[in-house]
């Protein structure tokens, strides 16, 4: 695989879609600083999923799309895209996971913030992009880019960041992130698992209690399906008789339906006779219209014939006067016509002198241009050899140039050697202090190292604590989570009690058929009253008297007892109302009891005696409003509560008649000694008074369960928020301890490292003192090459002056020959100048003669127009003269038809008055016919007010049946079959009010027992089969974790041997690089000095030759730089990355150093290709292909063609070409293609050269 190509599009300074091909094994780009080069690296990490606007240079995400300059609107979106060749290897292997030959990576960031990640232009996740990449050594924190600036992060970064680069090398990343993905998969599993336990015990309590929850349910619905049949049969029942009496009522609307229907009938004819009248009268209308119309019509011929005699007339006068205009006009142009023939003559002839001058100064013209192309001739040919003169001049320059470089770089090299050799006593005088310095060191260590184990037992005691106080809490969210699940239990069977009541309360379930017939119709008469359509029947009804009181859930049965069948009364204000309506007593479906409060007779215990104000009575436990009071005294006023049947016998016999006593068993004795004993409806269905005063009592229960359910979750919210509390504070002694226990590995790890600092320092100074030899004989090599190319700059001296000479003489000749030629253009351009001239006036000569021609031509088309007028204006006269004629007889014709018309109006008006006698008679037998009509229309509305009557009581039955059982009662009427009028409904009632008791019995009932049972069952099986699973899931993520780690300490242990030895070896990259010195790499042992190849951290060990640093962070920065990059390449060797993108990487390099640089990355070559950003010419030697960045437009990276001799030290793109733009320049040196590229002969001759700052010509090859 192979990184190919790179597209941008807006991103960043790239504003313009830009390509860069990576089709060489080295490519090169060059460009001043902040032209835009580091954008590349920065487009390479942000699609491969770099996520940190930090480390792409921004202060957001959004910072990556171009922001437009001072010519450009920003962008819309940024896109860049990569292209791999994904090729397959010797053995038929993609090291991409996916089957193409071209893969290509691209990654979009719009304006509003979306984004999206493409491969292979599908839409994909950066999940799938980094998988995608695992193991191949690409990747934002790969070993696959070293950015500008950071090349010694490898270096300073800790041991465990550090070693991510070895685990990619080692291709374990993809392991180890199974791994971590499966550990995080076996932690969710165990607490599933744990979980899932804990469930399936709270659901085996609760499936006890629904069982039994669910046996009451079947019963409840059992009872209340029996009790909504027998509702059913009593309400078709009376459907049935209700829809009877309304088909009597239809029948008799029907007849007086067929009366009016004849009645119209007669009216429809006379209306047919009056029709026909209405349309005899129109049509002699129509006669007198059309006469009318033809009189007009006649008047108006005869007018139009006067106006066109009269325009007649006229027009023959004006024609007239044309004629004699036309005719002076004719002669005029027969004169213009001899006088354009004479001028035409005349510009012929001149056309023909101008003709025969232009020929003449055209043949001078060609003699100037033939002296003056041979004196260019001469001209080109001295310049010719004036250049090659000056290109000799310029390369013995070059030569010179870089001889004196080559001396300066010797003096350097001598320079640096004897540094070298003063570093190196300097450094053998200091290991004695240095010992010193690492032991005083190491014992601060170990003092810190036991202050952090004391804080760690401390730490672990205050995490204790938390976790008690954590289980406590636990313990009470429990308990206070089972108490508002009770209580939401008992909510929902207050609720389904409610319900009921309710229903009971809204049917009037206990009340008497009659009585709810009545209430029916006070409500729908009620209704119809206030939309104005009948008076309300019985609107003098107050309503039922058990409605009226009020009294506690306790005191109902007493109530009760005490009214007796008194309950089902309707309230009355005055007896009187009853007797006004007869008619509605007449009505009425069975027997009603009506209490009118005007006959109350009010009794009262102000006179009783002794015995009975000491009793309770009844009139005490009721509340009521005012204006039921005599009503109430007399119903319950003599009635008193005793405690038993005896008490009330007793006192009987003690008081005077008129008491009544009602027993705590709810017992009656009445005033004529009648005994009402047995179940109440209390007991069994509950009574209309226990009904109401049971619903109170309800309301009141669930207001307060409400309000405790708000107050358990409010108060199961704070201890939630306290739990969480907890869990932070024990998270962050966790962290602590963590924290805590991490420094003491690190301590320990740096004891480790003083240790071995101490004994490297006791072998460094035999290494020393061959060192010190070493550079003493490095000095007197480089005095001689000194020597050797000082003589070498006096002979490149001398040939300078003398080809000097040359370009002198050359230059004077050449002087001359350019004045020569100036003259000869001069003389050429003069007579250009009057060819030019005798042209144009040629020009101007035809011009007017074609104009002459064209005015001869206009006069003769006018003279023939006029011609041809003459003829058509007399004719024309002749015309109208006849028309004016034949006018005059048609004006005399519509005279004489005016006349005429004028009769037969007359008779016309004469019709007209005998129809409308007619029409009077007809009108008058219609309106007889329509009073007859309206009289039937009011008996009709009385019988349809009577029938809408009935309707409405069989509509009440209607909505009772749909507010009770859900049926539409019409619909079920009308599939059945037939209808009982035989049943004992006797029978029905008593069944109805036991199915009552039983549902009362039954209490509260949760009906979603039923459904919530079964559900429970299928969950706990659910469960049980999820715990199976949950547990061999568990199992096979172990064995896997065991698998991950055994196959990646396996690889790691190789890879890391291999770059072990490739960087640390006797031919490791990092004595070649330096030239000697030494290096290691290790992995840092935890805190007991143990190794765990799956977790340690490395440490580097890096002493360059001559010297001893304690630490890699004491190392100059281009030592830091040859260390991370002899590190990265001994990566490569080891497993080699499909590209390295090295941005300024050499920028704190020496000459020697970057030459070392440049032959270790060539060594690399077969197995990869780079991306080099740079500024030294020494380091684009080794570049195939060089790419410019530049910004022309301020603001806006793009993309150059460049030649090696463009590019100066600092980076700037010169021009190539004398006197070309830089467009132009790079036109020249690449043609019609983008890039640039280094013959070999090219490289070896400049790599030959030490010049840094003279251009170098290259052949290059566009």
């Amino acid at each position: 695989m192979r990184l190919a190509k790179i597209t941008l599009a807006g991103f960043k300074s790239f504003a313009d879609k830009t390509d860069i091909s990576f089709d060489m094994p080295v490519v090169g780009v060059v460009g001043p600083n902040g032209c835009g080069k580091s954008n590349i690296v920065d487009a390479l990490k942000w699609v491969l999923g770099e996520l940190s606007a930090k480390s792409l240079r921004g202060g957001a995400m959004l910072d990556m799309i171009f922001n437009g300059s001072a010519t450009r609107k920003p962008s819309g979106m940024a896109a860049v895209t990569l292209t791999f060749d994904n090729s397959p290897d010797t053995r038929g292997r993609r090291t991409l996971a996916l089957d193409m030959g071209t893969v290509t990576v691209t990654r979009q960031l719009y304006r509003d913030g979306s984004s999206e990640y493409l491969i292979n232009n599908q839409r994909a996740r950066l999940r799938d992009i980094r998988e995608l990449f695992m193991d191949t050594g690409v990747g934002t924190d790969a070993y696959s880019i070293i950015e500008q600036g950071k090349v010694d992060v490898l270096l300073q970064a800790n041991p465990a960041e550090r070693r991510e680069i070895f685990e990619e090398a080692a291709g374990i990343s993809r392991f180890k992130a199974r791994k971590k993905e499966a550990l995080r998969k076996l932690e969710r599993t165990e607490n599933n698992l744990n979980l899932t336990r804990q469930r399936l015990e709270d659901m085996d309590r609760r499936l006890r209690s629904v069982k039994v929850q669910a046996t009451r349910a079947r019963s409840y619905k059992e009872h209340s399906h029996r009790l909504n049949a027998l509702r059913l049969t009593h309400a078709l029942a009376e459907y049935h008789r209700l829809t009877v009496e309304v088909n009597g009522i239809a029948d008799g609307l029907e007849q007086a339906e067929a009366d009016r229907t004849a009645f119209a009938r007669a009216l429809a004819d006379a209306g047919k006779q009056l029709s026909d009248a209405q349309i005899e009268r129109q049509s002699i209308q129509s006669q007198q219209k059309q006469l009318e119309h033809d009189k007009l019509t006649a008047e108006s011929k005869g007018e139009q014939a006067r106006q066109r005699a009269e325009f007649a007339r006229t027009t023959i006068a004006d024609l007239n006067d044309q004629v004699d205009r036309d005719a002076g006009r004719k002669n005029e142009l027969s004169q213009r016509t001899a006088q354009l023939d004479n001028e035409l003559k005349e510009h012929v002839q001149q056309a023909n002198r101008l003709l025969e001058s232009r020929d003449e100064g055209e043949r001078r013209v060609e003699s100037l241009q033939q002296d003056y192309v041979a004196l260019q001739h001469q001209l080109n040919e001295k310049r010719n050899t004036l250049e090659d003169e000056k290109a000799g001049i310029v390369a013995l320059m070059r030569r010179a140039a870089q001889l004196n470089n080559e001396i300066q770089s010797i003096g350097v090299f001598k320079q640096n050697l004897i540094n070298t050799r003063d570093k190196l006593g300097e450094r053998s005088r200091k290991v004695a202090e240095e010992l010193e310095r690492l032991l005083t060191l190491r014992d601060q260590a170990n003092d810190k190292r036991v202050e952090v184990e004391d804080l760690i037992e401390a730490q672990s005691v205050k995490l204790s604590e938390q976790q008690v106080l954590a289980s406590k809490l636990d313990q009470q969210l429990g308990d206070l989570t089972q108490r508002l699940a009770a209580h939401k239990e008992q909510r929902s069977g207050l609720n389904s009690r409610r319900s009921l009541l309710q229903e009971m309360q809204d049917t009037q379930q206990g009340v008497a058929d009659a009585v709810k017939a009545v209430l029916a119709r006070k409500f729908a008469d009620e209704a119809q009253e206030h939309a104005g359509a009948v008076s309300a029947t019985f609107g003098f009804v107050r309503g039922l008297l058990a409605d009226m009181f009020e009294t506690d859930i306790e005191h109902a049965g007493l109530v009760e007892a005490a009214l007796g069948e008194h309950q089902q009364a309707l309230v009355i204000n005055r007896l009187s109302d009853l007797i006004d309506h007869d008619d509605a007593i007449d009505a009425l479906a069975g027997r009603v009891q009506f209490l009118a409060i005007d006959q109350c007779r009010v009794a009262s215990l102000v006179a009783a005696p002794d015995a009975v104000r000491a009793l309770s009575p009844v009139i005490d436990l009721v509340r009521y409003p005012d204006w039921l009071a005599p009503l109430a005294w007399q119903m319950l006023g003599r009635t008193l509560v005793v405690e038993d049947l005896r008490q009330a016998r007793q006192l009987r016999q003690t008081l005077p008649d008129g008491y009544r006593f009602v027993t705590r068993a709810c017992q009656l004795l009445d005033e004529a000694g009648r005994v009402i004993a047995g179940p109440t409806t209390v007991q069994e269905t509950g009574g209309l008074i226990s009904r109401r005063s049971e619903l109170a009592q309800l309301n009141e229960q669930l207001e307060l369960l409400d309000q405790s359910i708000t107050a358990d979750q409010t108060a199961l919210s704070e201890l939630s928020d306290h739990a969480s509390h907890i869990e932070t504070v024990a998270q962050e002694l966790r962290q602590g301890l963590f924290d805590a226990k991490t420094a003491t590995v690190e301590l320990s790890s740096r004891l480790d490292a003083l240790d071995a600092q101490i004994k490297h320092l006791q072998r460094e100074q035999p290494v020393l003192a061959a060192e010190t030899e070493q550079v003493h004989h490095k000095l007197r090599d480089a005095d001689e090459k000194h020597r050797e190319h000082e003589q070498q700059a006096s002979l490149v001296e001398s040939d300078s002056s003398a080809r000097q000479s040359a370009v002198e003489e050359l230059t004077a000749d050449l002087q001359s020959l350019s004045e020569q030629a100036e003259t000869t253009q001069e003389r050429l351009t003069a007579a250009r100048v009057d060819l030019g001239k005798l042209v144009e006036q040629l020009a101007g000569a035809k011009q007017q003669t074609r104009q002459l021609e064209i005015a001869k031509i206009d006069v003769d088309r006018q003279h023939n127009l006029l011609t041809d007028q003459l003829d058509s204006n007399r004719a024309r006269i002749d015309e109208l003269t006849v028309s004016a004629w034949e006018a005059d007889g048609q004006i005399a014709a519509a005279g004489k038809r005016v006349e005429s018309i004028d009769k037969l109006l007359e008779d016309i008006v004469k019709a007209m008055v005998d129809s409308d006698a007619g029409m009077s008679q007809i009108e008058l037998r219609i309106q007889q016919h329509r009073e007859q009509i309206e009289h039937l229309d009011a008996q009709s509305h009385a019988i349809e007010v009577n029938q809408r009557e009935v309707q409405v009581r069989r509509q009440g039955v209607i909505d009772n049946a749909r507010q009770q059982l859900e049926v539409d009662l019409a619909k079920v009427y009308g599939q059945s079959t037939q209808q009982s009028d035989d049943a004992d409904w006797t029978a029905i009632e008593a069944e109805i009010t036991e199915l009552n008791g039983k549902l009362q019995r039954l209490g509260t009932v949760n009906l979603d027992a039923i459904d919530e049972l079964g559900e429970l069952q299928v969950q706990r099986e659910d469960l049980s089969r999820q715990i199976d699973d949950i547990d061999q899931a568990r199992v096979q993520l172990m064995q896997l974790i065991r698998r991950i780690n055994d196959d990646s300490r396996a690889r790691f242990e190789k890879t890391f041997e291999q770059i072990r030895e490739n960087f640390a070896g006797q031919q490791g990259m990092f004595r070649r690089l330096f030239g000697g010195g030494r290096a290691d790499i290790v992995l840092e042992p935890d805190e007991d000095g143990n190794v765990d190849v799956l977790e340690s951290g490395i440490e580097i060990i890096a002493k360059p030759p001559g010297k001893e640093p304690r630490s890699i962070s004491l190392l100059s920065g281009g030592e830091k730089s040859m260390t991370a990059v002899a590190l990265l390449m001994s990566v490569f060797q080891t497993k080699p990355s499909p590209f390295c993108v090295l941005d300024e990487v050499d920028a704190a390099l020496d000459e020697a150093n970057v030459e070392r640089f440049a032959q270790v990355v060539k060594s690399f070559l077969g197995q990869s290709h780079f991306i080099v950003i740079t500024h030294q010419k020494r380091t684009m030697l080794l570049c195939d292909i060089l790419y410019g960045i530049t910004m022309e437009e301020r603001g806006v990276s793009k993309r150059v063609a460049v030649k090696f001799d463009q590019v100066g030290v600092d980076g700037q793109i010169s021009d190539g070409t004398p006197g070309a733009k830089p467009q132009e320049a790079a036109d020249h040196a690449a043609g019609e293609q983008t890039q640039t590229q280094l013959k070999s002969p090219a490289r070896e001759q400049l790599a030959a050269m030490l010049d840094q700052r003279e251009p170098l010509e290259a052949e290059t090859t566009g």
